[in-house]
């Protein structure tokens, strides 16, 4: 005799029948599912120092009163709500449904996990979202939008590192009463890393503090607003890697510390791509480009704000051949400087 139950093989039935058999409901406290398949169909409260770990289901959200370690291998739908000392700490990767909100902001810290997105976040309007240990943020092609005076802010010790991966960062701006929408602690060689991703600007914004690393392709772009780089630690292109600025993009160079070095690029695979944009440099400052790779393409304008000497205009190379800059610049291409020096010191024509 042949077994048929509404059509459906013996195997699967009784995965089916494990699955729901060994499904527990808990009402408070820690989520232990690393055994049975823990499904909460209402917003969850963690008290301070609890846990879920394991096959944990979270369909409405969560509320974390202190410390929280997470650990689930279903993706978190719903509302979570940080409260003013709590904290999500990330035992594992850790996957936000589409639906997914932060109300009250919080901090997150990564423990070198990994953030998936499967919709746009959004962090809310006056809130801030900080980020402690090393968290990396894969938005699998979604948008991390900034609403007015909300703040994502590094902060941990030194050398902590956010790295953003396939987002579009979206409405970056300098907020009236907090400040720049990206901000970093007092702790020394702080980090943001942009991998695959894009920076589009809804006003005018500032970085500063903090280090920046491009990855892979990297795409700055906004509709006549300024992006100031002022800050003393480096804005590194890697290897094999590119920072594309497009048309109607307008960067400033402007570090506090007046050095001119804060661009760097590691070697010839590293890439700067001017399309159409406006580079503005500092007189009191300059910018010595070197070892990478630059390129030109519709016009560019070079902008030298109060113009003091050829040494503090834009440079290109500095005379040592093994930092010579490679230069191309597209057919109908054109560079305006406008006001400033434009010096060009490649050992090698």
């Amino acid at each position: 005799m042949k077994l048929r139950l509404l059509g459906i093989a013996p195997k699967l039935f009784f995965l089916c029948a494990f699955f729901f058999l060994n499904t527990k409901t808990y009402t408070a406290g820690s989520i232990d599912a690393t055994t049975n398949v823990n499904f909460q169909s209402t917003s969850y409260t963690f008290a301070d120092s609890e846990f879920a770990r394991g096959f944990v289901r979270l369909d409405q959200g969560l509320t974390a009163n202190g410390l929280l370690n997470l650990n689930v291998l279903f993706p978190v739908a719903g509302a979570i709500n940080i409260d003013a000392a709590g904290k999500l700490v990330l035992d594992g990767d850790l996957t936000l449904a589409s639906n997914v909100t932060i109300p009250n902001g919080g901090e997150i810290n990564g423990q070198n996990h990994t953030l998936f997105l499967q919709g746009d976040l959004t962090i809310p309007a006056n809130k801030t979202l900080k980020i402690s240990g090393n968290l990396t943020i894969d938005g699998q092609g979604h948008n991390l939008i900034f609403a007015d005076e909300a703040l994502l802010v590094i902060d941990d010790a030194a050398a902590t590192k956010l790295t953003i991966r396939n987002t579009k960062l979206k409405a970056l701006k300098n907020n009236p009463i907090s400040g720049p929408s990206i901000q970093f602690g007092d702790a020394l060689n702080q980090k943001l890393v942009l991998n695959d991703s894009d920076i589009l600007l809804g006003g005018d914004f500032t970085f500063e503090w903090g280090a920046l690393d491009i990855v892979n392709t990297v795409n700055f772009k906004g509709d006549f607003w300024i992006f100031e780089y002022a800050s003393t630690y480096n804005l590194t292109i890697k290897k094999n890697s590119k920072l594309f600025m497009d048309i109607g993009f307008y960067f400033f160079y402007n570090p506090t510390d007046n050095k001119q070095t804060h661009i760097a690029m590691q070697d010839l695979t590293s890439q700067l791509f001017l399309n159409g944009c406006v580079f503005y440099t500092s007189g009191l400052t300059g910018l010595k480009l070197t070892k990478g790779h630059l390129l030109i393409d519709h016009s560019v304008i070079f902008t030298n704000l109060s113009p003091t000497t050829k040494d503090k205009g834009l440079i290109f190379g500095n005379g040592n051949a093994a930092y010579d800059l490679e230069i191309d610049i597209f057919p109908g291409a054109s560079i305006d400087v406008s006001t400033g020096f434009l010096t060009y010191k490649n050992a090698k024509n």
